[in-house]
């Protein structure tokens, strides 16, 4: 799987973003793939912090664990997913910039097991312009209000 690297300036406070991010519960208000998000630990967030996402993918409902390995508030929120066919290393970084914030995005995955046969389709959501939509749609969630619009899992609901 590629790396990917995503920066944007979103017009908000740092605090207001970091803490928007920071929630699982509310990944499915900005993300069209994700339905659902909660935590599986009790808090505080902290490092070793794990949670949940529900996403669809290509019609199927698919439940991923994250485990928050760096967590410096109005700075950096960094995850890895480790599952039998999947590793991701993802990290947020936030940088206050006057009243806006710069947002940052970037990290790595590799397939294991049986994924590696079909790499091709699970890569897609790993690409740079994937998360380059993914950012788009939280900025645009947080600048205008706009809600996600995945509205459930179906195969119409692939990653763009």
């Amino acid at each position: 799987m590629p790396e990917f690297a995503v920066t944007t300036l979103i017009h908000r406070p740092v605090t207001e973003l970091f803490a928007y991010f920071a929630d699982p519960t509310r990944r499915a208000e900005w993300s069209d793939h994700v339905i659902a998000g909660r935590w599986l630990t009790p808090a505080p967030v902290g490092v070793g912090s794990i949670y949940e996402i529900t996403t669809c993918q290509w019609g199927r409902t698919v439940k991923t664990r994250r485990r928050v390995t760096v967590f410096a508030p109005e700075r950096e929120f960094t995850y890895e997913i480790n599952s039998p066919l999947l590793y991701v290393l993802s990290r947020q970084q936030f940088e206050a910039a006057g009243d806006n914030t710069r947002y940052s995005v970037s990290g790595h995955g590799r397939l294991k097991g049986f994924a590696r046969l079909v790499g091709f389709l699970a890569g897609q959501f790993m690409s740079t312009d994937h998360i380059a939509k993914e950012v788009a749609d939280f900025k645009r969630a947080l600048e205008d209000g706009a809600a996600a619009t995945g509205g459930g899992c179906n195969a119409a609901n692939k990653p763009g």
